[in-house]
């Protein structure tokens, strides 16, 4: 169906890079509250991989936000290609221009690198018992919200007007 129901005009986008952003960036939140109850005591968790699945998928979304904003469809999103690979979307994101301090690129990469494949794999969402190389979820945090600003106005820009925090 296209916007007012003409043949001839564009169809809707239904997945907008901002759609993606405030999406992320909701999973950013709940991450936060999250890790910020658990290092509260106010949260007792057996395991701590929700915590880390909300972060993972947070960048995840941003990501797709900005491959969005940079003319990727949703269809091409949707491509076993790009999926749920962080490493791969954080590729693209630096191919079209993400924008990153050196040090900020190399902690944030440094965290996607470790991250990648527990999230790629789903450990995340499911169990599986062994150990784990992951950062600590302070590091995760910081990495995600300096990706989340780095993306902010490339995003912002597609939609033309400010949107409120």
């Amino acid at each position: 169906m296209t916007e007012g129901g003409d043949a001839g005009a564009d169809p809707i986008d239904r997945a907008p890079p901002i759609a993606f952003f405030l999406s992320g960036e909701s999973f950013l939140k709940c991450a936060t509250y999250a890790h910020e109850a658990l290092d509260a005591k106010t949260l007792r968790l057996r395991f701590h991989m929700p915590v880390y699945y909300l972060y993972s998928h947070a960048i995840e979304l941003i990501f797709k936000a900005f491959l969005r904003a940079k003319g990727l469809t949703e269809k091409e999103l949707q491509f076993r290609a790009w999926g749920h690979d962080l490493l791969k979307l954080w590729e693209g994101c630096v191919e079209r221009g993400l924008a990153l301090d050196l040090p900020t690129r190399l902690e944030a990469g440094a965290v996607i690198d470790l991250l990648a494949s527990y999230a790629t794999n789903y450990e995340f969402r499911y169990v599986k018992v062994g150990a784990k190389t992951l950062p600590t979820l302070g590091v995760v945090r910081e990495a995600a919200q300096a990706l989340q600003a780095a993306i902010k106005p490339t995003v912002v820009a597609t939609v033309g007007k400010p949107i409120l925090d």
